[in-house]
């Protein structure tokens, strides 16, 4: 199944999210800049919510946009949104894929 998920669609559900805390837990499925960005703001808001993220790849959301940059040297933790820690930090549970 291909699901499409843009901006607008995101700040909509983020809207509402932030607004029902009625909601004890939040899966957030796919761990790239959105997602993690998603988990960002959310625990900004509030740390009441149990966090739980599926990524695919086998390690944190990193930065797709500049991941050119890893042939010039950069390396792949320069390219990390945020450190495994961060997510440790804020109570998030991050489940990755394997190797």
């Amino acid at each position: 199944m291909n699901c499409r998920f843009n901006t607008y669609n995101y700040l909509i559900i983020e809207q509402y999210l932030l607004k029902s805390f009625a909601m004890k837990r939040i899966i957030v499925v796919g761990n790239g800049m959105v997602g993690y960005k998603f988990c960002e703001k959310l625990r900004s808001q509030t740390k009441e919510l149990e966090v739980i993220v599926y990524g695919e790849e086998p390690r944190p959301a990193y930065d797709r946009v500049h991941l050119s940059s890893y042939f010039s040297g950069t390396s792949a933790e320069e390219l990390l949104m945020a450190p495994a820690s961060w997510y440790v930090e804020n109570n998030i549970q991050l489940h990755t894929g394997e190797l």
